[in-house]
């Protein structure tokens, strides 16, 4: 036979019996081989070398521990559905009362815990949770493939928060099955010895831009639909459980775990905390399609009508908003509690209102205990008539913070219109005052203060994001601030 035929029956022959023999998909967990046979029958590598454009320091706002940051990261070979194997953590993790001291980095978007490898997941089988087949911490639980040049990598090491032990794994600009680069994922988990991360947590995630949600050997059709990636934590009893939700589309929409499938880019800027140490008990509402400090732009004289939405991750309970906005004229507010709470919010500003107004919303769930998420968000009030030049120039003003992200400290540059009282304060993502830089009487002109991340006690804080707000001349203005350790 001519070689080039023979090779061509040989590979045909091949290609027949795997798709006769696994037509359905073998089972990962007891048949591996098979399921990475079957797998590599259903599609050929990518021909895309496109690089993926990096992505804007704004899209990656979520990440607690910044890449590369100050270096120190092991690195995951390029694979698909590989891991890092057992790897000593050198503290006890508390995943819902079980008590782990190993951990185990898995290429598609979780990690998992000992005793020994055979507690490493090599396949990726999308399920939700609660279940009892998987005990993982899943950032984002889907079909990453790390094979070819352009496919991002998944990097990992350990670090301290606030001086305690702490581990992130951290997957940057990751494609998806099989080899496709031209859409990636930028996200990462960390877990901590004790609940020190944001909110009194032992676990974080952190999102960038985060572009797909499904692989090819998924039901994916260019890295969207069929099975949905999956964001929560599992202790593998079918009991013990937090899942943010479920994701198989583009788009921003959320409506909570119990809700529809959602849109990827609803994560992008995400921080997402929660505690595993005492038990699977209630997490805090959460703020969807919103952020701390967010600032909305209204015309002098417009209607400006909006609504604000806040999530029970716990499908059983009820939250209620209360609405803060400080005695401002021409403003009204009303709240529908519920699993899913909105408050709408009206504003109709007249020329006197020109400026930053913020107005605070606290959403309460009905958990035991119950548990609060505050979020400020700014009324920025325009004039469209004004010109370029006229516009705020007798205002006080916060420019951008340097560095930014900080380290040690940073310095605060504001500047004064007039002379008056001045209060520059920084707050976390939960709305908590955590230091006071300033409350004093203060001339007009240009001053600077300075952050070195502690609180008002003198703890050093916990890397992540925070948000500076200046109160002064009768106006407010905020800017976001990342903190990295």
């Amino acid at each position: 036979m001519i070689p080039a035929l023979r090779n061509a029956f040989i590979f045909a022959c091949v290609f027949l019996f795997a798709s006769s023999t696994f037509a359905q998909q073998p089972d990962p967990h007891t048949s591996p081989s098979a399921y990475a046979i079957w797998k590599q029958t259903l599609h050929s590598p990518s021909s895309a070398s496109v690089m993926p454009a990096p992505p804007s320091s704004a899209a990656r706002g979520g990440l607690l521990i910044t890449y590369p940051g100050d270096g120190g990261w092991s690195v995951l070979d390029r694979n698909d559905d590989d891991f890092t194997g057992m790897l000593d953590l050198g503290f006890s993790y508390t995943l819902y009362g079980t008590t782990y001291n190993q951990v185990c980095v898995n290429n598609n978007g979780n990690v998992s815990f000992g005793p020994d490898d055979n507690s490493c997941y090599s396949s990726y089988d999308p399920e939700g949770f609660p279940s009892t087949d998987f005990v993982m911490v899943a950032p984002f639980w889907a079909d990453v493939d790390t094979r070819c040049d352009a496919c991002g990598l998944v990097y990992y090491k350990t670090i301290t928060v606030d001086g305690t032990p702490a581990f992130v794994a951290h997957w940057e600009q990751v494609g998806f099955y099989s080899q496709h680069p031209e859409l990636t994922n930028t996200f990462q988990v960390v877990i901590a010895s004790a609940p020190v991360l944001l909110g009194d947590n032992n676990v974080c995630f952190g999102y960038g831009d985060m572009q797909w949600t499904t692989g090819d050997a998924s039901d994916g059709d260019g890295g969207f639909g069929g099975f949905p990636a999956v964001v929560g934590a599992n202790r593998g009893n079918g009991q013990d459980f937090f899942l943010y939700g479920s994701f198989d589309h583009e788009g921003v929409d959320y409506d909570g775990p119990s809700g529809a499938v959602d849109g990827v880019s609803h994560l992008d800027g995400q921080t997402i905390c929660f505690n595993t140490a005492e038990g699977s008990g209630n997490v805090s509402p959460i703020a969807s399609g919103f952020s701390n400090g967010e600032a909305f732009e209204i015309n002098i004289g417009e209607t400006w009508v909006q609504d604000f939405t806040f999530l029970s991750p716990e499908g059983d309970q009820t939250t209620t908003i209360t609405v803060d906005a400080g005695g401002l004229a021409n403003f009204s507010a009303t709240a529908a509690a519920g699993n899913i709470a909105v408050a709408t919010l009206t504003f109709q500003p007249d020329a006197s209102q020109v400026g930053d107004h913020a107005v605070t919303l606290t959403a309460t769930d009905d958990g035991s205990p119950a548990l609060s998420t505050t979020v400020t968000i700014v009324l920025r009030v325009l004039d469209p008539t004004a010109s370029e030049d006229d516009a705020q120039p007798d205002e006080a003003s916060l420019a951008p913070a340097y560095p930014n992200p900080m380290r040690a400290t940073t310095t605060l540059p504001f500047h004064l219109a007039v002379a008056g009282p001045v209060r520059l304060t920084v707050y976390d993502l939960l709305g908590h005052e955590v230091a006071r830089l300033a409350d004093a009487p203060m001339g007009a002109g240009d001053h600077t203060a300075t952050w070195d991340g502690r609180d008002a006690v003198g703890h050093t804080l916990p890397g992540g994001l925070y948000l500076v707000r200046l109160d002064a001349g009768g106006r407010v203005t905020t800017q976001k601030l990342m903190r990295v350790r």
